[in-house]
């Protein structure tokens, strides 16, 4: 464990590393997105509902008559919970019975955790923002042929 005082903290009479603590993104700077329970970084927030905005005036529709919320899957997510994904994936084994698990990567490389990411559902408005990706800085990825994740890299 590393000695530096700010990459510790005492919680619980426990000493536990930052990293696992989520101190780099405290839950002040990420916000629902349109009231959602998904949260985003707070500019990626911004960017990502400055796009739906703008897509809602070319369809002439309202965040609930489109749906739009229902196909947000995933956003912000707790280092544990990325790391339970992560840790399911890695330990899946084509004998298990059950569905394979989502593919996820690694909790210190995903941008979930710092709330920049962002999971949509197949919609017309995924579609519309992969055109769209520079104008609003989210980039749709691909991972193992998946087409439902998105990063905000920035405007």
């Amino acid at each position: 464990m590393p000695s530096h005082p700010q990459l510790r903290k005492r919680v619980s009479g426990e000493t536990i590393m930052s990293t696992m603590l989520d101190i780099d993104n405290p839950i002040e700077d990420r916000m629902p997105v349109f009231g959602s329970e998904h949260t985003l970084n707070i500019d990626a927030k911004n960017a990502f509902e400055d796009a739906v905005n703008v897509w809602l005036k070319e369809v002439g529709g309202t965040v609930t008559s489109t749906g739009l919320l229902g196909t947000i899957r995933s956003a912000f997510r707790p280092i544990k919970e990325q790391q339970k994904l992560y840790d399911d994936w890695t330990t899946w084994k084509e004998t298990e019975k059950g569905k394979k698990p989502p593919e996820a990567i690694d909790p210190s490389r995903s941008l979930h955790t710092k709330g920049t990411a962002i999971d949509l559902a197949s919609s017309n408005f995924r579609g519309w923002l992969r055109k769209h990706e520079k104008e609003f800085g989210w980039f749709g990825k691909e991972y193992s042929g998946t087409k439902h994740h998105f990063e905000y890299e920035g405007r």
